[in-house]
């Protein structure tokens, strides 16, 4: 197996047990299990295309926890990315950047989910609990590792590696995601066909209707949204449209002398389009 690694401790663990596991279920955090030497390490078939990769950590500034992710192609062809937690939370990309580099915007929660996607460009983009704390286009400019790194970091990723010496990842998933609804008489925003976990459609019916529930729908950790809310019709404006479509015909008959109404009818039709 071929190992990307910052330090010597590569050649010690070079025989350690690969816990292979699965990322099929796409709605549920999978767990990597510690060996013996107390390192975590395991890889699983993954797809950028298919959706970005989410991790989750707990761990505290200064404990120098650490961990390595891998992306692999059909050819094993590699490159790796570091997320290394010390006196502030670094990255660095391998074949790109040569130094350690500072996230921006980060939560100061020690529980973190982050979501890591990669684009053709190459790009890779990091949200941390829904906030994007990286945005990183490589190019000759941002890469000065090695000429390699556009050949490297162009391909096509099918697996992903995870290790760890310190138990830093609590879980891993591709990032959860919620179809847009379709609310009868009313609009939904934003008008995106997925959103992620924990991010919210709004709804607004359309004008002569009143929603009935929450104007706001949230993307929950199974991939379902909360419960929608429906568009109630005004009374008012239903009165009006029932009227609009009746047609209404009516005749009486009087005594011509007297005047008295002998008798009288109503025609009354309904019609729906």
């Amino acid at each position: 197996m071929v190992r990307w690694s910052d330090g010597p401790m590569v050649h010690l663990l070079a025989a350690m047990l690969i816990v292979f596991l699965s990322l099929g279920k796409a709605n549920s955090w999978e767990t990597i299990v510690a060996n013996e030497f107390g390192t975590q390490e395991s890889k699983g078939d993954f797809d950028f295309a298919g959706g970005a990769l989410q991790i989750k950590t707990d761990i505290k500034l200064g404990s120098y926890g650490k961990i390595e992710l891998t992306f692999s192609d059909d050819n094993n062809k590699a490159v790796y990315m570091v997320i290394l937690f010390g006196k502030t939370i670094q990255y660095r990309f391998g074949a790109c950047t040569p130094a350690m580099n500072d996230f921006t915007n980060l939560p100061s929660e020690d529980e973190k989910v982050w979501t890591i996607a990669k684009t053709d460009e190459p790009r890779i983009t990091m949200n941390c609990n829904g906030i994007e704390v990286l945005d990183f286009l490589m190019s000759d400019d941002t890469c000065t590792q090695t000429p390699k790194w556009a050949a490297l970091w162009s391909l096509k990723v099918t697996r992903i590696s995870y290790w760890s010496v310190t138990n830093s990842v609590d879980g891993y998933r591709k990032e959860v995601m919620c179809s847009m609804p379709v609310i009868t008489n009313a609009a939904v925003i934003p008008d995106h066909d997925k959103i992620s976990f924990e991010e919210q459609y709004s709804v607004s019916c359309d004008e002569g209707y009143t929603i009935s529930g929450s104007d706001r729908v949230t993307c929950q950790e199974d991939g379902q949204l909360t419960e929608l809310p429906i568009c109630k019709q005004d009374e008012e404006d239903a009165h009006n449209e029932d009227e609009g479509n009746m047609w209404h015909y009516s005749h009486a008959f009087y005594h011509k002398a007297s005047g008295i109404v002998l008798a009288s009818f109503m025609f009354v039709l309904n019609f729906t389009f």
